[in-house]
């Protein structure tokens, strides 16, 4: 099948093995792009029982490929030092991610 365009959705809700339920209507919105575009998603989150930094999970279905990216969890510490701890976990996940759709699948059309 030939594909129009290679689309990237980045949404900030997604289902992911911490709430399969978490954005179900981003899912359907990617099934429908799917179609007639080659659709990647990239999900970053996060996850209180890993035990390495980030871990990066990847599937493919309904031709749609989703790399999700979990980083550890940040336990509260000062309230600005959590926030910019977290900030720059959710920062290299989206670069690692990025990276990765476009080993995969060169650079997205649109994103």
């Amino acid at each position: 099948m030939r594909y129009n365009n290679h689309i990237l959705l980045i949404p900030s809700w997604y289902p992911n093995r911490n709430n399969p339920t978490h954005g179900l209507f981003n899912k359907v919105f990617a099934s429908a792009a799917a179609l007639n575009n080659k659709v990647s998603v990239l999900h970053v989150c996060s996850d209180e029982h890993m035990h390495e930094n980030v871990e990066i999970v990847e599937s493919t279905e309904n031709n749609i490929h989703t790399c999700i990216v979990y980083y550890k969890k940040i336990k509260n510490l000062l309230p600005g030092v959590s926030q910019l701890l977290k900030r720059n976990q959710i920062i290299r996940g989206f670069e690692a991610g990025y990276q990765r759709v476009i080993d995969l699948f060169g650079t997205p059309d649109l994103i």
